[in-house]
């Protein structure tokens, strides 16, 4: 029995399943878990800034003065 049917999941019930074994995934919200549906911690991390960044550099044209810098290491 698997809680939940995100890549963990995938990784683990795929190759049991191609074994011969009977499997259950529960999943409460949308199949394939929180990277396929909604974006990896990661990748919501690295490019919440840069689209940041370019909000700003869009409202610079409607009155809006001001820059924005991304720093610091990830």
């Amino acid at each position: 029995m698997y809680i939940g049917s995100g890549q963990a999941t995938w990784n683990g019930a795929v190759p049991l399943a191609k074994q011969g074994l009977k499997l259950a995934v529960a999943e409460e919200a949308l199949f394939g878990g929180m990277c396929s549906n909604y974006g990896c911690n990661a990748k919501i991390v690295l490019d919440h800034p840069v689209e940041l960044a370019r909000q700003v550099e869009a409202m610079q044209d409607r009155g809006v003065e001001g820059s924005i810098s991304l720093i610091g290491q990830i």
